[in-house]
């Protein structure tokens, strides 16, 4: 099992997903926890360990999304390419911050590496209109089964999923990335180097 330290003074704040919180719900008999790691939050932990507990080299290739034009995507859409997947929602301040620093990175990357993120607004307008205005020209979608991030094995947001080539799951980071620190785990996990 891989180890993942979320950076220090984080705060975690437990978020179920029910109708109240503006995250999906796959359905009424099962609740998926997710905890929303924002320095806005009420008290705050040093440290916390919430690694996903997905083995390594699970493969997430014939995973599908919804595509906001009503169509269907699948990760093994981006097969021959490295992806970075990230998970997020208007309700999640975290997610926010992060996505104009995703796009830099993205930009940067000129191709080496796809970008997808997976949105869990319930409305498919509040993620389009975040996606505006963050300036977000990665292609996105709308994970409103939790399909792919239940596969991750995650419980927090934001989260990001780094994914080889051939769709296999490489590493998973539960906390907000920076600039610097999305293109490290870039480098350390899919071996490719942002310009400078």
């Amino acid at each position: 099992m891989r180890a993942h330290r979320v950076a220090a003074v984080l705060a975690v704040t437990a978020v179920a997903c029910t109708g109240g919180t503006g995250a999906a719900t796959p359905d009424a008999d099962e609740e998926i926890p997710k905890i929303v790691l924002s320095q806005d939050s009420p008290g705050f932990v040093e440290e916390a360990d919430i690694s996903p507990e997905v083995p390594d080299g699970t493969n997430l290739s014939d995973l599908t999304f919804d595509l906001f034009d009503g169509g269907t995507g699948t990760v093994a859409d981006y097969a021959g390419t490295p992806l970075v997947v990230n998970f997020f929602a208007s309700w999640c301040p975290p997610c926010v911050r992060e996505m104009p620093e995703f796009q830099e990175v993205f930009e940067t990357l000129d191709g080496q590496v796809a970008f997808l993120g997976l949105s869990q607004d319930q409305s498919a307008q509040d993620a389009l209109d975040l996606v505006g205005t963050t300036g977000v020209t990665y292609d996105v979608g709308w994970d409103l089964d939790l399909e792919v991030y239940k596969a991750t094995g995650s419980i927090a947001m934001p989260t990001t999923a780094f994914v080889s080539p051939t769709g296999e799951l490489l590493d998973t980071f539960a906390g907000v990335l920076d600039t610097e620190s999305l293109a490290e785990r870039i480098e350390q996990a899919l071996g490719v180097t942002a310009r400078s």
